[in-house]
């Protein structure tokens, strides 16, 4: 290798790394984070944490147990606002089963028309029937924030 072509292949390497860089932020998923308020936390209610895809079309809540998974179905979209209808199932603290069907709404941030990345959202509502163990159903509404 001779001394003239070092600053090629530096140059070379260097545009080849920042191309993979480009690449991966173009087409890494958009997972984002939302946490319920402290204080809205209802006994028997959904897990405190969210994350939330819009490229994958996923939303999970998380608590110390496995994840409850729910695809983002029937999407609807509006002036700052888009809806998505959930169903989550999992089991609480007390191993009791837990289901959620009903409808996730997301704010858009201020200034974004139309939701492409969960990144873009300012927070997010989820409004349905909550089913605890072989209760009948209650109409149930939780708030999340990034």
């Amino acid at each position: 290798m001779t001394v003239a072509r070092v600053p090629q292949r530096a140059a070379l390497v260097a545009v080849v790394l920042l191309m993979a860089t480009l690449g991966w932020w173009q087409f890494r998923p958009d997972l984002v984070e939302f946490r319920t308020p402290a204080a809205s936390l209802g006994a028997g209610g959904l897990p405190a944490t969210l994350r939330l895809s819009l490229q994958l079309g996923r939303a999970s809540l998380e608590a110390s147990g496995p994840p409850w998974t729910a695809l983002l179905d029937s999407p609807r979209r509006g002036a700052g606002l888009s809806s998505y209808e959930v169903d989550w199932s999992g089991t609480n603290a007390a191993g009791v089963r837990v289901t959620f069907k009903g409808t996730l709404i997301a704010t858009n941030r201020a200034g974004v028309t139309l939701l492409n990345r969960a990144g873009e959202i300012a927070g997010v509502e989820v409004v349905g029937d909550l089913t605890t163990g072989d209760q009948a159903p209650v109409r149930y509404r939780q708030s999340y924030l990034p």
